[in-house]
């Protein structure tokens, strides 16, 4: 693997094209819930810093109950 470009650029691209999918998310998902600008980028905050995402997931779970009144499993 050391000096195989290919392990790396493959790896990567799937990355890449995964966080670009997560940043489209995110922003239906603004639309959806009617998040402000700063809240959106809290969260987008939240998947630049390694498990910061497993804190605000309970956050999230709270906000949809407020919004449909379904419970948070």
């Amino acid at each position: 693997m050391l000096g195989d470009a290919e392990a790396i650029r493959t790896p990567g691209m799937i990355h890449g094209i995964l966080f670009c999918i997560y940043c489209v998310t995110l922003y239906q998902a603004m639309g959806t819930a009617k998040w402000s600008i700063t809240k959106a980028f809290l969260i987008f905050l939240t998947s630049l810093i390694p498990i910061v995402p497993f804190f605000i997931e309970g956050w999230l779970k709270r906000e949809q109950v407020r919004a449909k009144g379904t419970p948070a499993t």
